[in-house]
């Protein structure tokens, strides 16, 4: 059977995670989308304007994979996991980014 694979990256201000992750993986366009609270979100390709705390119902146990560098701008880390979790797929993994310059300073440089 035919598997359509699928990703979702959270806080990606400008897509580049959704485009590195295609091209990797050889997924077409579309493949994976991502997620930004900014009102800019909509500039960024594949990208949709959505606080990543809360799950679409589509989004339930439907990704390959979950992305995120942006754990550190989360009110409620836990509550973040927990909802990316949910959305999952079975045999799928969920990829966290983290440096030890990830901190709020470190982060603020870059807003």
């Amino acid at each position: 059977a035919f598997h359509n694979f699928r990703g979702l990256c959270h806080g990606t201000r400008s897509g580049r995670e959704q485009s590195w992750f295609q091209d990797l993986l050889g997924w077409g366009d579309g493949s994976v989308v991502g997620t930004e609270i900014s009102d800019t979100a909509t500039w960024a390709p594949n990208t949709i304007r959505w606080d990543f705390h809360a799950v679409k119902d589509e989004w339930i146990s439907s990704f390959d994979f979950i992305f995120s560098n942006s754990l550190d701008h989360s009110f409620n880390p836990r509550l973040a996991v927990s909802q990316w979790m949910r959305c999952v797929s079975q045999g799928g993994v969920l990829i966290l980014e983290h440096s030890s310059s990830a901190t709020g300073a470190a982060a603020n440089h870059w807003t």
